[in-house]
């Protein structure tokens, strides 16, 4: 190998170091401007209290591309350099960073930034358009614990795990345009901002009782596509409090629950503060197992948890919600109530009442009658 000792490499005089061979640089100074590449591979450098004129370290210098296509290793101050990413633009040239937020920087809109370790890598807040995906091979994590802002970003994401590790509310990517998501593991409750958001393939792990696998929340637009939703009990809440009506679909789906958590479907809908439009959700082909009967559906697949009429559910092409209705109650006045579930008659009814049903239907569950009524 060869070694190099205190040695200034002034500026205007040399624009690049190549090596042939395993080396051992200590006390050098290098200039900004200058770049330090390898001409072999399988070559291993360690690079020994050296400094970069107007940069923050020798990293600066190094063509870190060499590190990835040739298997050079780069040791400075006895830490190995890794390229933990790389930005690909659409002329199918790389860029080489040491860290995922770097890459992030340096690419622009329409980018793809590929990253190669596993972290669990932070993603920075950023506005351009943008593909991220896995190497192939690289099960690479980003860490979730926080919320992060794209600011009006199209996002795609291939391949990746997230981890929304606290299971907190409203955790998610704010402000983002779309978000798209192929072949990717979502472990924790994710929280949905864009419009749309699009899940293909993709794997939702939960353990716990208190927390679903996802709410839709701020998207106007969710299709789920062949997902996989692994849940202990409640997987998806499609849920706002605002100026919207969302349309989500569910096709090709598997639901499934390691137990169950009382009146709680797979999915949850819950439309009642939702102000304008009707919500609309259409599975189908999907499949729900280990869930308990949807509180007021009956259903272990979906529920309309606050019993709204603001939205249609269609399974597998039929309009199952909302229901006709199937029972009345008449006042001391006169007044006539509807229902569209005999259970909530019965709830709602006072001794003496008389409960009529208008409507020949079947149950889901058995109809609990503690009070002096007439049916």
């Amino acid at each position: 190998g060869v070694t190099i000792t205190d040695t200034t490499f002034e500026d205007g005089n040399y624009e690049k170091l190549r090596f042939f061979q395993d080396a051992t640089v200590t006390g050098c100074t290098f200039p900004e401007t200058m770049s330090l590449d390898f001409g072999k591979e399988k070559v291993t450098a360690n690079f020994n209290d050296c400094t970069v004129e107007n940069a923050s370290g020798v990293a600066d210098v190094v063509y870190l591309g060499d590190i990835v296509e040739m298997g050079v290793k780069v040791y400075v101050d006895g830490e190995l350099l890794v390229v933990a990413a790389t930005v690909t633009n659409a002329a199918g040239e790389k860029g080489y960073y040491l860290t995922l937020a770097d890459a992030i920087e340096a690419a622009q809109s329409g980018e793809t930034v590929t990253i190669l370790t596993e972290g669990p890598h932070k993603l920075p807040g950023f506005s351009k358009d943008l593909t991220i995906e896995a190497a192939e091979g690289v099960e690479a994590a980003i860490d979730m614990s926080k919320a992060v802002n794209l600011r009006g970003s199209e996002v795609v994401f291939n391949g990746l795990t997230f981890n929304y590790t606290t299971n907190a509310n409203y955790i998610g990517l704010h402000e983002v345009a779309s978000e798209t998501y192929n072949n990717c593991v979502i472990n924790g409750q994710m929280f949905t901002y864009g419009n749309p958001a699009n899940f293909t393939d993709c794997e939702f792990n939960q353990t716990s009782t208190g927390a679903y696998n996802i709410w839709t929340y701020g998207a106007d637009n969710a299709t789920f596509t062949d997902c996989d939703f692994n849940s202990a009990g409640k997987a998806m809440l499609i849920y706002n409090e605002g100026d919207c009506s969302p349309n989500v679909t569910v096709t090709g789906c598997t639901f499934t629950a390691s137990e169950s958590v009382d009146g709680k479907a797979a999915i949850e809908i819950d439309t009642s503060l939702m102000k304008t439009g009707k919500t609309l959700i259409t599975i189908t082909d999907t499949t729900a197992t280990g869930f308990a009967a949807g509180s007021v559906s009956g259903e272990t697949l979906w529920n309309d948890k606050k019993d709204q009429t603001n939205l249609d559910v269609y399974v597998d092409g039929k309009h199952v919600w909302p229901l006709e209705p199937v029972a009345t109650i008449t006042d001391a006045e006169g007044n006539v109530t509807e229902y569209r579930i005999l259970q909530k008659a019965v709830y709602a009814a006072v001794d003496g009442d008389t409960i009529v049903v208008i409507k020949e239907h079947s149950v889901k569950s058995t109809v609990v009658i503690d009070k002096d009524v007439t049916l």
